[in-house]
């Protein structure tokens, strides 16, 4: 997606950083609105439910345990992109292999991934192109702030370099979907990829004997759970597995223009399931449109400590004097490897304190200067009197 706008060099860095940040809000925004009336319309909930509603209330407890039970994790990834788009009229089929490194403590509220794109291929009018060219994407999340690396190739088959660069965000404007750039493991644990299983489940739990609208319903086959939504031609299913932490394994929603798909199976760390292999598909029966998402996990690792050095800029492969932007602030300047972590995880806290004293200091110097001139004003009048 990024591969056109990132050839552009690190002199347009800063007009690069807020086009990855358009695209990725464009992608966001189009997921939520397909996925709200098939999934998450909350005028479906108010239903009067059929089935043993406790069974709800057991896939939520299960989930929530399983879920709660990671503290730290790391683990790598294999994803396999495959989309479509259309240019001048003629549809455009993408594959692309992505390969991506994580570390995730939650006590901390720490977050790093690293991803590259391997291999792409295009093909038009059954005509295949290749680009072996790596792309780089990633980011460093501290508490609320995410740190998002501008996507970039190290080194481009031309032979020319490319220095990376960041943009410094506030982690609520990130939006986080199936197919959006952004990588968040946590974000397969959740119903469509959006919303936390417990609370959404103990909210269907509390209102399921709410008389009005009819079409949810609860069943139990061996060790699965399914729940489903049906309305006219709008079907929406949603399968858990309770020997399996209670994990979503299925989850489909069909309307008459848009279909979704999404598979799971897991793997027992120690005690805790965590995803192994994933495939979700999101398809526009209109103009043919799809976009295909398979992912590979290995090397799990739960529950172990991370330590702090991982979270730094330079793990994500930047240098010294690389470009950092806080779009917060508005402001720009050069990375330093060489402060220490607090200072090289946080620079946007300090610019953002700096340029608020700097405009109090402003401030000030314009009122004292008023005071003084006022002062001057009535001296003079004084004398005049005298």
């Amino acid at each position: 997606m990024f591969g056109e706008d990132a050839e552009a060099g690190q002199g347009g860095q800063v007009a690069l950083l807020e086009g990855c940040m358009n695209s990725i809000k464009r992608i966001a925004i189009a997921e939520l609105i397909i996925t709200y009336y098939i999934i998450y319309n909350p005028c479906h909930i108010y239903a009067q439910l059929q089935g043993d509603r406790e069974l709800i209330k057991m896939v939520a407890m299960k989930h929530k345990g399983n879920y709660d039970s990671i503290m730290t994790w790391s683990a790598k990834v294999m994803m396999e992109n495959s989309f479509s788009v259309t240019e001048k009229g003629v549809i455009n089929h993408i594959k692309r292999e992505v390969h991506v490194e994580f570390k995730s403590d939650r006590v901390q509220d720490k977050y790093f991934y690293k991803s590259v794109r391997y291999n792409e291929t295009i093909t038009i009018n059954d005509q295949n192109s290749g680009n072996t060219d790596q792309l780089y994407e990633g980011a460093v999340v501290i508490g609320d702030i995410y740190y998002k690396l501008i996507p970039y190739y190290p080194k481009k088959s031309g032979g020319e370099l490319y220095r990376p660069g960041l943009i410094i965000l506030q982690k609520a404007d990130v939006q986080h979907a199936d197919f959006s750039p952004e990588f968040d493991p946590y974000m397969y644990f959740k119903m469509n990829a959006q919303e936390e299983v417990y609370s959404r489940m103990m909210f269907l739990y509390d209102y399921s004997s709410h008389a009005g609208l009819t079409g949810w319903s609860v069943a139990k086959k061996n060790n699965y759970i399914i729940i489903t939504w049906e309305q006219g031609s709008s079907i929406n299913r949603h399968v858990f597995d309770i020997n399996k932490g209670s994990n979503l394994v299925e989850e489909s929603g069909e309307t008459e223009n848009v279909s979704v798909q999404r598979i799971y199976d897991y793997v027992k760390i120690g005690s805790v399931w965590v995803p192994h292999k994933t495939y979700s598909k999101n398809n526009n029966k209109q103009d043919g449109k799809y976009h295909i998402r398979k992912t590979t996990w290995s090397e799990h690792a739960l529950n172990r400590e991370i330590p702090d050095s991982v979270y730094a800029f330079s793990q994500l492969g930047l240098k010294s004097g690389d470009l950092i932007r806080d779009a917060r602030t508005g402001i720009n300047f050069p990375y330093d490897e060489s402060a220490d972590l607090k200072k090289s995880v946080k620079p946007g806290r300090f610019w953002t304190t700096a340029a608020v004293l700097g405009l109090g200091g402003a401030a000030l110097l314009i009122a004292l200067l008023g005071l003084w001139l006022r002062r001057r004003k009535r001296r003079r009048a004084d004398h005049a009197m005298a």
